[in-house]
């Protein structure tokens, strides 16, 4: 069995790593939101909504960055019992994934349309590896404005 275990203060709870469990996602940002655009999209009906913009690099092609707001970070941890190295790499995938959730929900909570410069680093304790998703949360302007 594989537990992924968001640490974030407003955590969600632990899950099993079954196929029916969402990790979070979907509660906010719609069931693939990750897979897909960033920036502005058409939602459900055909109106504009905005995708906050995730990215490991410090530039972005279509915008230049308006102000930085900070450091954010989420940290999941990910126990796994048995089970195959299919199993492992798909929980593995979630955790990352409710990483990235966590950390787009925070710099959102600080304003932000993006977060730019994101690293995951793992880390081993005890038994658990511990996922560490960090980046920098900003505004964005169109470029050359």
């Amino acid at each position: 069995m594989h537990l992924v275990v968001d640490l974030r203060t407003k955590a969600l709870p632990a899950t099993t790593g079954d196929a029916a469990d969402n990790y979070g996602l979907g509660k906010t940002w719609g069931s693939n939101w990750q897979g897909s655009a960033q920036g502005w999209v058409p939602d459900e009906y055909g109106s504009a909504m905005w995708r906050p913009v995730v990215a490991t690099t410090e530039d972005l092609t279509v915008w230049d960055i308006r102000t930085y707001l900070g450091i954010v970070t989420a940290e999941v941890a990910v126990e796994a019992r048995g089970g195959d190295f299919k199993q492992l790499g798909a929980t593995m995938t979630r955790a990352r994934e409710m990483g990235v959730e966590g950390l787009v929900e925070e710099a959102i909570a600080r304003g932000a349309h993006a977060v730019v410069g994101v690293d995951m680093s793992y880390t081993s304790i005890g038994g658990r590896l511990l996922i560490t998703v960090t980046g920098t949360a900003v505004t964005l302007k169109e470029k050359g404005t």
